[in-house]
């Protein structure tokens, strides 16, 4: 090779470097964007392995009867405004080593439904660590229906409003300040608490298992809650409730009249708190715990250590409790 060779050998090597130095720092921006929805990607490559995710995205409601959001590992948080659109913003960061493994936002509309997600491409390679979040405004007067899932990340909103309501979480945290819901609401968490403050609704239909729930007030024509390995302690208005507990003790107030409370538990104890004037029939049996029932005048048609039936006033409402290895109480609320 003559001189001239060896000389520009050097020169093209350091132009190499410094296009794959300048091209870590780049920002990867690509953009989808239709009449109907429009996503924008920011996604930019941080000095050594990681990126900083940052990509938005909006998507009308016209036409559509149904929000969808599906996450996974990201805290997903819930915010309305005056819009008829469905904006999501997508951010954080993720330590990990190419680009196309990274998590990216999909916000769309199918047929009758909006739909937002976060989607895992086929890894290639390893991501080591995440922290991102997915927000997502919805219209304030939304009175259709609502779809969360979250996998590896919790639920939070101050407010939700529409006719079904659904969220789902595996290992993470349902946190609602207030939920309105023309037809059901139905929240299941797994590996994770369930939080809520106030709900309105048709019906309701709660399920955790390895965390505790708390609802602070629930107004339904029913109510079915079952938990597993967990604590529920809800204020309810309700008809007819459907209680079921594993390893976890179940305290429900009722506010107001009822028509039947039926209750199951193994490993956990069951207490009721009803209106002092209330006046029903119990048909309580437990395996392994003790009853208690004493504030209430109660006429008793057959007792022992272990089964109590009797009438309170002229019956009319029906209470119904087993236990296996767990104590029940029935006591009024002034």
């Amino acid at each position: 090779m003559n001189e001239r060779g060896k000389n520009i050998l050097p020169m093209i090597g350091f132009i190499l470097i410094v296009i794959v130095v300048l091209g870590g720092f780049a920002f990867f921006s690509r953009k989808k964007d239709t009449g109907n929805f429009k996503v924008i990607d920011n996604t930019r490559k941080k000095s050594g392995f990681g990126y900083d995710i940052d990509s938005t995205g909006k998507v009308s409601t016209d036409g559509v009867d149904k929000i969808t959001i599906r996450s996974v590992s990201s805290e997903v948080k819930i915010a309305t405004h005056k819009s008829d659109q469905v904006n999501a913003h997508f951010y954080g960061n993720v330590i990990g080593f190419n680009k196309e493994n990274m998590p990216y936002l999909e916000v769309e509309k199918k047929g009758n439904e909006a739909l937002v997600r976060i989607v895992y491409p086929a890894k290639t390679g390893l991501n080591i660590t995440e922290n991102t979040k997915l927000d997502v405004v919805i219209p304030e007067d939304w009175n259709r229906n609502i779809e969360v899932i979250s996998i590896s990340g919790g639920i939070s909103a101050d407010q939700l409003t529409g006719n079904d309501i659904t969220l789902n979480t595996t290992s993470g945290k349902i946190e609602i300040s207030d939920i309105d819901a023309d037809g059901t609401i139905s929240a299941s968490s797994i590996s994770g608490s369930c939080n809520i403050d106030k709900v309105i609704s048709d019906n309701a239909k709660i399920n955790t298992s390895s965390g505790d729930t708390v609802v602070g007030y629930l107004e339904a024509k029913d109510i079915k809650f079952k938990t597993i390995s967990g604590h529920g302690k809800l204020n309810v208005t309700v008809k007819k409730a459907e209680l079921n507990s594993t390893s976890g003790n179940i305290d429900v107030d009722f506010t107001n009249g009822f028509e039947k409370i039926s209750a199951k538990s193994i490993s956990g104890g069951v207490k009721l708190g009803i209106p002092g004037t209330t006046e029903f029939t119990v048909d309580l049996k437990t395996i392994s715990g003790g009853i208690d029932c004493q504030d209430f005048p109660m006429k008793i048609s057959s007792s022992g250590k272990k089964e109590l039936k009797g009438q309170v006033g002229s019956g009319g409402s029906e209470i119904d409790v087993s236990t296996t290895s767990g104590n029940i109480e029935i006591y009024g609320l002034n």
